[in-house]
């Protein structure tokens, strides 16, 4: 590999990696974030249903403006997959009945949670300076 060569392949992946414009949801951060939303959504299990669904709002409008790259669909959609079981399992153990998924399903009609969308696009990143 040559000089110029190989000055060109860093430029290419700072432009891509380094800039954000790949920016993923990390596995590991995931988890602990999954981890500690279960905690909460246990220590808020008795709180009503609307106060809860404000606060889950919330952390998945945060979520998805920080990762909301087209590139990282996946893993946002992943995630909010995950954070409506974890709501769905802290529903279920407020009492002896349970909540089935067709249960919990008519509550998210009442109260929908927000879906993983693309908040930036990858020309709205600035270029990096070469050098």
């Amino acid at each position: 590999m040559t000089a110029a060569s190989r000055s060109l392949a860093t430029a290419l992946w700072r432009a891509r990696f380094a800039s954000g414009l790949l920016r993923r949801s990390y596995t590991t951060w995931r988890d602990t974030t999954l981890k500690e939303l279960r905690t909460e959504a246990k220590r808020r299990m008795h709180s009503p249903v609307a106060k809860q669904h404000e606060w889950l709002s919330a952390v998945l409008r945060g979520h998805f403006a920080y990762f909301g790259l087209p590139s990282n669909m996946r893993s946002m959609a992943s995630f909010a997959y995950e954070v409506k079981r974890l709501w769905r399992r802290a529903l279920a153990r407020r009492s002896q009945r349970g909540m089935t998924w067709d249960r919990f399903n008519q509550l998210m009609k009442a109260y929908p949670l927000p879906m993983p969308t693309v908040t930036r696009s990858v020309r709205a990143t600035p270029a990096l300076a070469m050098g």
